[in-house]
């Protein structure tokens, strides 16, 4: 059970090994946001528990790649679409 006055926030545990990949994304993230304090006190601390952050062509890769794939996402689902639409139209015509 969560502290009530820690009201719509979480602590976060920097030692689990699964989730420091996670919260090393994370603090990237609030930094392109704007963020600065936070992102740098919670990279720091996650490379004081041993955490090897990934290069940054490694992270650029990953973005790509993740880019990609909702992008593949994205058109196979327009496709989709446009396939129903087009068998919409035919049937339209076939019973006209």
């Amino acid at each position: 059970m969560f502290d009530d006055s820690l009201h719509n926030r979480v602590i976060l545990c920097c030692d689990d090994p699964v989730a420091q990949d996670l919260l090393w994304e994370y603090a990237c993230r609030c930094r392109i946001k704007g963020e600065t304090e936070f992102p740098d006190r919670l990279q720091d601390e996650l490379r004081h528990r041993g955490f090897q952050p990934p290069n940054d062509t490694e992270v650029v890769a990953q973005r790509i790649a993740t880019d990609a794939a909702r992008t593949a996402v994205d058109v196979s689902r327009s496709a989709v679409k446009t396939g129903r639409a087009l068998l919409d139209r035919l049937r339209g015509q076939l019973r006209g």
